[in-house]
């Protein structure tokens, strides 16, 4: 009883009419898919058609694929540069968040050439030791080198689905700049950025759940996390949420 527009990304039948589909495809189109795994269904991702084109084409640099949700999931994904019939996964190159009922993957592709994106998911879950399982795969290529594309900041298990990272998105930051900091984040109580020194900057919650503020980096800082205290914590401990590396 699996719907005929699902069953039809796995398994294509020689007979048009066993299609079941209001708009028939060709097996030119089929070849062209991307690939969905079981969980893609099993989690209730929502499909359209460009989230069908298996090829993803950037003339920038940066890619992103937004897939509807319809139960609440939490995310990951792997982006791989691939050369010389070789893959190998370009760390913090990939970004992702869970909006609303929304999805979003990000990548970003400093070579030219072709990458592999792979999409991971799960039911939400309190378990800090998260697993997830495949739910798509999509071929990118990039037109052109772009070496100036800096990778996202790395991000902990306490990046929890529901926050947004508006900016700063580059992971890697300058010394004695003074950076704008602007994250969702409900059910937090306190938001700081934690800088090597010892340094704290707290954000303000200018409007329900949004975390601004100005940030200026020491010459001597060469790491920042962003740590949050929740809602109900008891411990006096922080969670870090994100991490930026600072530079000169």
């Amino acid at each position: 009883m699996t719907d005929p527009e699902e069953f039809i990304l796995d398994h294509f039948p020689k007979d048009d009419e066993w299609q079941l589909v209001e708009n028939t495809y060709t097996m030119e189109e089929y070849e062209k898919w991307a690939k969905f795994y079981k969980h893609f269904f099993n989690l209730q991702f929502g499909m359209d058609n460009r989230n069908r084109n298996g090829l993803i084409l950037s003339d920038d640099g940066k890619i992103e694929i937004v897939l509807s949700t319809h139960m609440p999931v939490q995310i990951d994904s792997k982006i791989e540069f691939v050369e010389d019939g070789k893959a190998s996964v370009l760390s913090n190159y990939s970004f992702k968040y869970v909006k609303e009922k929304s999805a979003v993957f990000l990548a970003r592709l400093p070579n030219a050439g072709e990458y592999i994106m792979n999409l991971y998911a799960s039911k939400l879950n309190n378990d800090s030791k998260k697993s997830y399982d495949a739910i798509a795969r999509y071929k990118v290529k990039s037109t052109a080198p772009f070496p100036d594309l800096k990778p996202f900041p790395k991000t902990f298990t306490s990046w929890l689905p529901g926050y947004v990272l508006y900016e700063p998105v580059d992971g890697v930051l300058l010394q004695e700049k003074t950076y704008k900091f602007c994250i969702r984040a409900f059910d937090v109580v306190e938001m700081h950025i934690s800088a090597t020194g010892g340094k704290w900057t707290a954000l303000t919650e200018t409007r329900k759940g949004l975390w601004e503020g100005d940030v200026t980096f020491d010459d001597n800082v060469a790491e920042a996390t962003v740590v949050v205290k929740v809602e109900g914590q008891t411990s006096t401990t922080y969670s870090g949420i994100l991490k930026y590396e600072v530079k000169k």
